[in-house]
Formats: structure tokens, sequence, C-alpha cells
């Protein structure tokens, strides 16, 4: 019983780690493509 409780709460971990995770990466794929956008836009005005 022990060992079902463990691996059901070791499986509730990994499934929040990897929800987390993918939010994170979310994140920095959108700030990615803030900078790009805020980049280019400097860029276009540098050579106005």
């Amino acid at each position: 019983q022990k060992k079902i409780t463990a691996r059901t709460e070791f499986g509730r971990t990994i499934s929040e780690t990897e929800a987390a995770y993918m939010k994170i990466l979310e994140s920095s794929q959108t700030l990615l493509n803030v900078l790009k956008r805020e980049s280019h836009s400097l860029h276009t005005k540098i050579d106005e």
C-alpha cells in the first residue's frame, strides 16, 4: 500500500513538474517573440 501511495504521489509530482515546465517554455517563447519584434522595430527606426 505504501508503494502504491508513493508511486501515485510521484506521478502527481511529475505531472505538476511537466505542466510547470510547459508554462515556462510557453512564457519563454512569448518573450523571445516580443524581443524579436521589438528588435526589428528598433532596427527599422534606426534605418529611417
